[in-house]
């Protein structure tokens, strides 16, 4: 590996560097691109490879040699015999589902955008390609013709076509992949769909809007999201195989957070043996553990936490949880209490309540039945007195449905 001093990266020799070698770049290159970017107004697109984006093309885009093409192959034969992924007739039923509603809006093709971290923001994308990235992707998906698949970092191309089931995987610094794409198909005065990452989420960046809007004027832009969230409602028989295990891994981290929890631990040391239980089984993948922990002699935690607080758990404490293990993107989701001594009268009505609720829930949850009726048992909570912080219940499948 070779570090290169400021003046060697800044440098117009830039481009005569090796791209077979890892070059790491000084914070106050990447400052000097953002000054770049603000002392130019009007060219925060990086057309013709100005502004912000056009800079960075210019400074961390390796090139591409057939080489490198030689090497993603290699990546993508050698690994993805070892992704699990679902059969050939099943993403085709997918894919198949998802022109016919295509068809209908008169769209030309979809460009579809996930973020990271949580493996549930990627849940569409996931749906047709089988990618997991914790960072930013997005997929160019024509009515007629084959995906495109683009990776925001140029490093992550062998990793998505080893876990895609695409060969067409590229890199695309924000949006500029999708637009080219787009003219490529000669799509660029079509109807288009856009998918953001879910319902909650439901398009892409405003930034990546207007770079698509910018570069192809004569498109018209619509919503996709709801409708995908629609196709997804209902899994198949495959799915169902996959949120069992993803069910079961779940309840991996349960077993390990009663048997981890006690005074003196903190929650970060729960974290770990939470997720390190269902992330050693097969496949097993981090979607979430939310976690919180307060005395119940004077509570100040009404819902869990999504990082770790490092706060040391202490007798008298009731540990609140949200852990979702999940079997390559397919989550289960269990919510439990743990109490560290015995629980106060308080917090002894408050789960005998919950209990009577749970099951009463449960019995309703039919078809023929709707909403109002698990409203109807859920009224037990307030005309006890009490509130809640979160709903009695929600759909679940790659991520709230």
């Amino acid at each position: 590996m070779t570090r290169l001093p400021f003046a060697a990266c800044s440098s117009p020799s830039l481009g005569d560097l090796r791209s077979d070698r890892a070059i790491f770049l000084r914070p106050r290159l990447l400052r000097s691109c953002d000054k770049y970017w603000h002392s130019k107004p009007g060219r925060f697109d990086g057309r013709g490879k100005k502004g912000r984006e056009g800079m960075l093309q210019r400074v961390i885009t390796p090139p591409g040699t057939e080489n490198a093409e030689i090497g993603h192959q290699k990546v993508q034969d050698a690994m993805r015999p070892f992704y699990p992924r679902f059969s050939d007739q099943e993403y085709e039923r997918r894919r198949q589902a998802v022109r016919e509603e295509m068809a209908k809006q008169d769209l030309s093709c979809l460009v579809m955008y996930s973020s990271g971290y949580c493996v549930g923001n990627q849940k569409n994308l996931h749906y047709l390609t089988n990618l997991i990235s914790y960072l930013p992707a997005y997929l160019v998906f024509p009515l007629e013709g084959e995906p495109t698949l683009y990776m925001m970092i140029y490093s992550f191309i062998p990793g998505g076509r080893a876990i895609s089931n695409l060969d067409d995987v590229r890199w695309s610094l924000g949006a500029d992949g999708p637009a080219a794409r787009i003219k490529e198909l000669g799509l660029e005065n079509t109807k288009i769909g856009l998918v953001g990452e879910d319902i909650l989420s439901s398009s892409v960046p405003h930034d990546h809007f207007e770079y698509l809007a910018g570069d192809a004027p004569n498109a018209i832009f619509e919503n996709f999201t709801f409708t995908m969230h629609s196709l997804m409602k209902i899994p198949s028989t495959e799915e169902l195989e996959w949120y069992k295990k993803g069910a079961a891994y779940s309840d991996l981290g349960v077993a390990a957070l009663f048997d981890a929890a006690e005074p003196g631990v903190t929650d970060n040391q729960l974290y770990a043996q939470i997720q390190q239980a269902y992330m050693s089984q097969p496949n097993g993948v981090f979607y979430f553990t939310w976690m919180g922990s307060t005395p119940m002699a004077d509570p100040a935690c009404s819902y869990p936490f999504g990082l770790p607080s490092g706060r040391t758990l202490q007798k008298g404490d009731i540990i609140l949880t949200e852990i979702s293990g999940a079997y390559h993107g397919y989550a289960g989701q269990i919510m439990r209490p743990v109490m560290l001594g015995k629980p106060p009268p308080l917090y002894q009505d408050l789960f005998d309540l919950a209990e009577e609720v749970y099951f009463g829930v449960r019995e309703v949850l039919k078809p023929g039945n709707t909403p109002r009726d698990v409203l109807k048992v859920s009224q037990k909570i307030l005309d006890a007195g009490y509130s809640t912080q979160c709903p009695t219940i929600h759909g679940w499948g790659q991520r709230i449905i």
